[in-house]
């Protein structure tokens, strides 16, 4: 019997910024959310679900392809949300205000290549985020909206994405357990954006509902 693999695609946060997510649930633990522990905050790019071991090394082939046509890139952190709204929060997540189209495009290149292994496609476009929680007992309680918008003033950190990683999840009754199976350095030249002006003007993007994730 083949051994099963839950795996998924993602950037590790670094430390400093995974510390900065996990205050944010500081003021809201009375609520009934399932606050993502600090070490397992990650960017989703991609869940494949239960991937026989077999298949691991076709699978990091595919993937050495995608990371050696991108350049390193960054984002910034910004933006609180809930998916599918906060009049019946399932999922609390944070948003990207700059480097979403970078991130956008790495993730169309994977949808590509595991399309062609005979990985489904996700049902909508890629809009990068990091979840925060899981409400665990979705519209039983006035979710106070406004209290978690007001922790969010402006940028809630930086990154910068020189890797993906290949994740295994085990399933556990004290939470999932999350370990690297393999990392993917992005290779391909990075390019110098110019600037005009000074720093970088950042644009929110509010109210833009991620794609749910299934680990």
């Amino acid at each position: 019997m083949d051994t099963l693999f839950r795996l998924f695609i993602a950037v590790e946060l670094d430390p400093g910024v995974r510390e900065g997510l996990a205050a944010i649930s500081g003021d809201l633990r009375a609520w009934t959310v399932r606050w993502v522990r600090p070490e397992n905050l990650h960017l989703t790019l991609k869940f494949l679900g239960e991937v026989p071991q077999e298949r691991l090394p076709q699978l990091r082939e595919a993937l050495d392809r995608v990371a050696r046509q991108h350049p390193p890139m960054k984002f910034v952190l910004d933006g609180l949300g809930a998916f599918p709204n906060f009049k019946r929060p399932a999922v609390l997540w944070v948003g990207i205000s700059s480097g979403q189209e970078a991130l956008r495009r790495l993730a169309r290149h994977l949808e590509r290549e595991l399309g062609a292994l005979g990985f489904p496609p996700e049902r909508r476009d890629f809009v990068g985020h990091v979840t925060l929680g899981r409400v665990t007992r979705p519209g039983l309680q006035s979710f106070p909206e406004q209290a978690f918008r007001d922790l969010a003033s402006g940028p809630l950190g930086t990154g910068r994405v020189a890797d993906f990683c290949l994740f295994r999840s085990q399933l556990r009754p004290t939470g999932p357990v999350y370990s690297v199976l393999h990392r993917f350095p992005l290779a391909a030249p990075e390019q110098e954006t110019p600037r005009r002006g000074g720093s970088p003007r950042i644009r929110r993007r509010s109210g833009v509902p991620p794609r749910q994730t299934r680990y």
